[in-house]
C-alpha cells in the first residue's frame, strides 16, 4: 500500500513514517500543500494522509481539487480542529475520514486498515496459488508447507501479482507501486528483484509462477488463483494488532524525552511567530499574512505538543488558534483579548522550557515474549456454547478458562487474561454482564473484551463501546467465527530474534548497545578490534551488522566494502553508527553499500526501529 503523507510538522512526519513503514506501507512525504498536490498529480497512491492547515494549499482545498478531478483516492484528514463544524467541512470536501490531533497511532492505523478493507475486493487474509500461500496478516509465505524467506520487495512483488492475477505490470508500473520516488531503482534493479523471487520460488518447488510478456512486462501465469481463507497448520491466522508492529513498544515516552530536546527549539520558533503576531496586534499593525501564519503555527503546535502528552499546552494552542481566527476582519479588538493571548503564550513558553515530567517518561521496556499460549476467559452461563468454544480454543492454541457473570465481580486475578469473551446473549444474565463489563473497564492494563449478544438495542451497543468493548458479535454465530474475532483483538506480542554484530572501538558504547538490544531478544556479538572482523563475521554468522565509521587500522567503510564484495555477505544489512554529520562522508557510506546511518548520540527507540526495519526487509515475519 502506497501512502502520501502531507504534513508540515517534521516530528509528526517522522513518527508517522516510522509507524507506517513498520506496517509494511510505502510512504512518501510532502511538507506543504502544493508539494503534496504535485506528487498526487504525478503518481498514484492508495491513500493520502492530509493535514488540514498547510502552507501554500490547505488540506480542504487540496481535497476539493482532488475530487474535482475525479480522483477518488481515499483521504484521511489530520487536524487539531475537533469541532463538528470542521469535521463536516472536511467530509464535505470529499475526505473519507477525519482524525483529531493529538491521536493514538493505533487508532490511525486501525482507520487506515478500515479504509483499506472498504476499498479492497479481497477481504481474505490469505492468497493462494495452488500450493503457494501468502498470508497478508502475518506476512508469511509458504509452498507445500515449506516456509519461504523473502526480502521485503520480493514479498511485495509476490503479493502484487497474486492480488492482480490478470494484470500485466510494466517495469515502470512495478516501480510506481513498490518504491518511493526517492528510492526508485533502475530497470535492471527491478529485474534483479524478479530474478531473486523466481529463484526462491524455484528452490521451493514452485516454478513458472511469474510470466514475462516480452515488450510489456510481467504477470502471474494464467492458472486458477484462489483467494480463500487458509485454515491449515502451516500459516495460522495472526491477529492484526491495533498497536503498530514493534513501534508500539519502540516509540515510548522515554524516547520522546530525547526527541523533545531535539524538537523544542523548532517549537520555540513557531511560538515566536505567534508572539510577533500578538505584538503587531497590540500596535494595530497585524497583517492578514502574519495572522494566517500565526494561526497555522498554533494549529501545528497543538498537534505536536499533544503528541508528547502535553495536553494542557496542546489545549492552550487550540485556544490561540481559535482566538486568532476570530479576529479576522474585526475592526475593534475586544478589551482583554491581547492580554488573554499573551497569557496563553507565556504558559506555552514555560512548557517549552520544562523537561518532560517523569510521569510521562516511563522506562523503555520491550513487550515480554509469551511463555504460555494466550489466555481466553469465557464469561458465560450457556453450557452448550461454552463446551463448543473450549473445543475450538484448543484448535486455536488458546488456553481457555470459564467464569460466571455473577462470580466475576469478585477481585480480578493478578494474572490477567489476554482477552475476555463476555456472553450477553442470555437475557437472564444481561444485568450481571454489564456489571462485569464495568468492572473490566477499570482493570489495568486494559483487557480487550469481545461481547456476544442477540438483537441488542443501539443504546446497549453505545454502552458497550463506552465501557471499552472491543467487538460486538450478534448471535447466532458458529464457534469458529467467534474465536476468529477473538484472535483478531488479541494483543500481538512477539520476541525479536536475531544476531547483531557490533564493531566499535568505544567499550562504553558497546555496553550501551548490549543493554539496549539484549532485552529485546537479540543475541549481541561485540568486537572492539576491526582487525579481527572477518574471522568474527564467519564464526558468528550475524543477521545484521552495526559499524562505527572511524576506527584504528580499518574504518567502517573498509569493512562495509569487504562485506559487499563477498557473495555470501552481499545482502547482510549494515547500519553505520557515527557522530560524523558531514554530508559528503555520509554519501560515501551509502555508496559503500550501507543500508542505514544513525547519529551518535543515538536515541534507543530510533536505533531499535532502524534495526527492526532492516531485519524485516531480509527476514519477513514468520
Amino acid at each position: 500500500m502506497k501512502i502520501l503523507l502531507v504534513e508540515d510538522d517534521q516530528f509528526l512526519t517522522e513518527l508517522l513514517v516510522q509507524a507506517l513503514t513498520e506496517q509494511n506501507y510505502l510512504v512518501e512525504t510532502a511538507a506543504d500543500g502544493q508539494m503534496g498536490w504535485d506528487l498526487a498529480e504525478a503518481f498514484q497512491y492508495d491513500l493520502i494522509l492530509l493535514d488540514v492547515v498547510l502552507p501554500t494549499l490547505s488540506g480542504i482545498h487540496f481535497c476539493q481539487q482532488l475530487r474535482a478531478q475525479k480522483n477518488f483516492t481515499p483521504v484521511i484528514l489530520l487536524t487539531s480542529q475537533d469541532s463538528s463544524t470542521h469535521k463536516v467541512s472536511g467530509l464535505d470536501a470529499g475526505a473519507d475520514d477525519y482524525v483529531v490531533k493529538p491521536f493514538h497511532l493505533h487508532e490511525l492505523l486501525a482507520r487506515i486498515r478500515a479504509l483499506r478493507r472498504r476499498e479492497s475486493l479481497d477481504r481474505s487474509p490469505t492468497l493462494i496459488w495452488r500450493g503457494l500461500q501468502l498470508n497478508t496478516s502475518s506476512c508469511a509465505v509458504s509452498y507445500d508447507g515449506r516456509h519461504l524467506s523473502l526480502t521485503s520487495k520480493e514479498y511485495k512483488l509476490l503479493e502484487l501479482f497474486l492480488r492482480h492475477q490478470q494484470r500485466i505490470f510494466s517495469q515502470s508500473a512495478l516501480i510506481n507501486h513498490l518504491w518511493s520516488f526517492e528510492e526508485a531503482p533502475s530497470e535492471n534493479g527491478v529485474r534483479a528483484h524478479i530474478k531473486g523471487l523466481r529463484r526462491k520460488l524455484k528452490q521451493a518447488g514452485c516454478e513458472d509462477l511469474i510470466e514475462t510478456i516480452y515488450g510489456l512486462g510481467y504477470r502471474l501465469r494464467k492458472r486458477e488463483v484462489e483467494d480463500v481463507e487458509f485454515k491449515g497448520p502451516q500459516l495460522p491466522d495472526q491477529p492484526e494488532s491495533d498497536q503498530p508492529a514493534s513501534l508500539s513498544s519502540v516509540a515510548t515516552p522515554q524516547e520522546f524525552a530525547g526527541a523533545w530536546q531535539h524538537y523544542r527549539g523548532h517549537y520555540r520558533d513557531r511560538l515566536a511567530v505567534i508572539s510577533q503576531a500578538i505584538s503587531a496586534l497590540t500596535h494595530g499593525s497585524l497583517s492578514a499574512a502574519l495572522r494566517q501564519q500565526a494561526v497555522r503555527e498554533a494549529h501545528t503546535l497543538a498537534g505536536s505538543l499533544g503528541s508528547f502528552g502535553l495536553d494542557q499546552a496542546s489545549h492552550d494552542c487550540k485556544q490561540l488558534e481559535a482566538r486568532l481566527t476570530e479576529i479576522e476582519g474585526v475592526a475593534a479588538i475586544a478589551p482583554g483579548t491581547v492580554a488573554a493571548l499573551s497569557e496563553l503564550v507565556i504558559a506555552i513558553e514555560q512548557t517549552l522550557e520544562t523537561p518532560l515530567l517523569a510521569s510521562t517518561t516511563a522506562a523503555l521496556s520491550p513487550t515480554p515474549s509469551p511463555t504460555q499460549p494466550p489466555h481466553l476467559l469465557i464469561v458465560s452461563e450457556a453450557a452448550h456454547l461454552i463446551q463448543q468454544l473450549m473445543a475450538e480454543a484448543i484448535v486455536r492454541s488458546l488456553h481457555a478458562t470459564i467464569a460466571s457473570p455473577t462470580t466475576l465481580l469478585t477481585p480480578f486475578p493478578q494474572q490477567h487474561p489476554d482477552v475476555v469473551l463476555l456472553d450477553l446473549s442470555v437475557p437472564e444474565t444481561v444485568e450481571h454482564g454489564f456489571a462485569c463489563l464495568e468492572a473490566l473497564a477499570t482493570v489495568q492494563p486494559p483487557v480487550p473484551v469481545v461481547v456476544l449478544m442477540h438483537q441488542g438495542s443501539f443504546a446497549e451497543r453505545v454502552k458497550i463501546a463506552r465501557l471499552g468493548g472491543r467487538a460486538v458479535l450478534q448471535m447466532p454465530l458458529a464457534p469458529e467465527q467467534i474465536l476468529r474475532a477473538i484472535v483478531q483483538v488479541l494483543p500481538q506480542t512477539s520476541q525479536t530474534e536475531g544476531k547483531v554484530l557490533i564493531v566499535d572501538d568505544d567499550p562504553h558504547l558497546l555496553q550501551q548497545l548490549t543493554a539496549l538490544l539484549q532485552p529485546w531478544g537479540f543475541q549481541v556479538v561485540l568486537l572492539d578490534d576491526p582487525q579481527r572482523f572477518w574471522e568474527t563475521l564467519e564464526q558468528t554468522q550475524p543477521d545484521l551488522l552495526i559499524l562505527d565509521l572511524v576506527m584504528p587500522k580499518f574504518s567502517g567503510l573498509d569493512l562495509c566494502k569487504v562485506v559487499r564484495n563477498d557473495p555470501q555477505w552481499d545482502a547482510l544489512p549494515v547500519i553505520f553508527l557515527s557522530a560524523n554529520t558531514d554530508a559528503a562522508l555520509i554519501h560515501q557510506v551509502f555508496l559503500a553499500g550501507a543500508n542505514d546511518y544513525a547519529s551518535k548520540p543515538f536515541l534507543g527507540a530510533e536505533l531499535l526501529a532502524r534495526i527492526l526495519n532492516q531485519l524485516k526487509r531480509v527476514k519477513p515475519k514468520p
